[in-house]
């Protein structure tokens, strides 16, 4: 699976979970970072889908679940 970054749109604070790359879920919480803080993260380890698009994450933080998010570490 090829991994890109596009824009994406969800607010600090949004309820988000991350899954691995065989679908378990990783964790769920709120979001410390909104999708335009996460486009000047220097550590990407995660890169998740929000609303069918790749959005890259900073390390130990998680993305959206709202809009039944998967993500795929890198």
């Amino acid at each position: 699976m090829e991994l890109k970054k596009v824009e994406a749109s969800f607010e600090k604070g949004a309820i988000i979970a991350v899954y691995d790359r065989d679908g378990l879920l990783v964790g769920k919480g709120r979001s410390s970072l909104s999708s335009n803080e996460l486009g000047t993260a220097n550590e990407t380890s995660i890169v998740c889908i929000h609303r069918d698009h790749w959005v890259s994450h900073q390390k130990g933080q998680m993305i959206d679940e709202s809009n039944k998010t998967t993500s795929d570490r890198l």
